[in-house]
This record gives C-alpha cells, structure tokens and sequence, in this order.
C-alpha cells in the first residue's frame, strides 16, 4: 500500500502492492489548478438553460417552485479521485428570495447518489431562523421532466447564530475530497467545519457543480464567482481549451437537473 501527501491533499490507498526502489526522496507531487471568474460565456458551463447562465462575470441558478425544489448544474470537467472545489456564493433575500446554496460533489455515472455542502443564511422554521450548514446526501428515488426525485439524509449539520462563519449575503465554501475522505470549509478558516468519511464508489472520476435550493415556496437565486478547482499531479498539467490536460476528462454533457426534495 502506498500514500502520498502534499499541502494538505492525499491520494488515496493503492489497491495494488507497489514496490519503490531507491532513493525517490526529490519526488514532487505538483497541483493544478482551474480557475473560472465566469466572465467568459463560453468557459463550458450550461450557457443553454433558462434557469442558468452568465451574467456581469458571474453564474447565477434560480429555483421556481413548485415544478422544482432545487437545482444544479455539472462542472465542465470532471476530477480524479482526490481534489477540492470552492467558490464564492451569493444571495440577497430582499432581491433573490429566500433559499440556500452549495456544491454538489461525488457524482458518478453509475450510481444513485452523491452529496451536497450547503448553507442557508437566513435559516428556517426547522433552525430556528438561525443560520446553518449541512451536509446530506442526496438519494435518487426516481425522475421527473427535468430531473429527479430526491431524498435527502442529513450527514451533519451546525448552526451559526452569531454569524461567525456564515454571512447573511456573500459566503465562502469549499469541498475537499479525497476519495471517502471529506473535509468542508465556511469562510477563510482554515479549520473545517467537518471532516469524516463518506460513502464513495470506486472510480476513476468524480462529477461536481453547482446548487440552489428552496424550501419557502417562492423562487430563489443564487450567485456563483471566483470558481476553483484543484487537484494533484505527477507532473505540471497544463490548462488548455478544450480539455484539462490528463488528470480530467471532459464531461459528455453538460447536465443541469431541476430537482423536488421530498
């Protein structure tokens, strides 16, 4: 079995023996990184939606119930096994409505879940009122038009009634995943907020992107910016147009889900 570290980011167990000979002491495991300000339209996100797009240098995703409950749309490359993603999140209720957002993560195409890291900043009934983060994962039970029906199963979740973490309008969040190994950040602290195991399939790539949700009855909007993928290499990759060089494969289709929550 063999591990390897750098900067907080791990690969995960082999599932072959490997076996290393000499000295491998000057080995360098170097990041890449995506970056995506949304200013540029044609960056590979879903540009076709009515529910979605560009707009001033960002990307925004409105939920209209009661057709859909939520919605996400898919990252236009997928990542390896061990990487994060974090983005820069917001909503103004007295503009947007009232809802919450987050990223969706451990996607694949084969099977019938995945996890979403969200906020809601005004909080709800069930909170109350008070602003939290949860974690669920989200259970595909069955399909509607637009998307799927969905169960979810709270993972985690905290409140934050003094705002420490979450603010009212603008909001931080960043996912780590390393395999089953997850790590969730609010803001600039470096301390996450959770950090446990999920459940994972064993895979090549992962799918990831985008999401908002309602649970007033009334539309929702969010705000996207400052878009950031990273992952580890062996050696330096080299962002190019088309494609994220080898350590990510370019999804077939870029899918956006309207989604009911039961």
């Amino acid at each position: 079995m063999i591990r390897a570290e750098k900067d907080n980011f791990t690969f995960q167990p082999s599932f072959y023996d490997i076996e290393v000979g000499g000295d491998r002491s000057d080995l360098n495991f170097e990041l890449s990184r995506w970056e995506d300000d949304f200013a540029d339209s044609e960056s590979g996100w879903d540009p076709n939606d009515e529910n979605t797009g560009y707009y001033n240098g960002e990307y925004w995703l409105e939920v209209v119930p009661p057709g859909y409950t939520s919605i996400k749309t898919l990252a236009p490359y997928a990542a390896p096994t061990s990487y994060s993603i974090e983005a820069k999140i917001s909503s103004f209720a007295s503009v947007d409505g009232y809802g919450g957002y987050g990223l969706v993560f451990n996607i694949t195409d084969y099977s019938n879940y995945y996890y979403v890291f969200r906020v809601h900043p005004q909080g709800d009934q069930s909170s109350g009122y008070v602003p939290y983060w949860e974690l669920c994962k989200v259970n595909i039970t069955g399909t509607i038009h637009q998307g799927s029906l969905l169960n979810l199963e709270r993972i985690a979740w905290g409140t934050d009634p003094h705002r420490n973490r979450i603010d009212p309008n603008v909001n931080y969040l960043k996912v780590q995943q390393d395999w089953r190994n997850v790590k969730l950040y609010i803001g600039s602290d470096s301390r996450p907020v959770w950090e446990d195991v999920i459940d994972a399939e064993t895979t090549d790539t992962y799918k990831y992107g985008l999401y908002a949700w309602t649970n007033s009855g009334s539309p929702y909007v969010a705000w996207f910016d400052n878009f950031i993928f990273t992952a580890i290499g062996f050696k330096k990759v080299r962002l190019q147009t088309s494609q994220f060089s080898t350590l990510s494969t370019p999804t077939q289709n870029l899918i956006t889900s309207k989604d009911i929550e039961l």
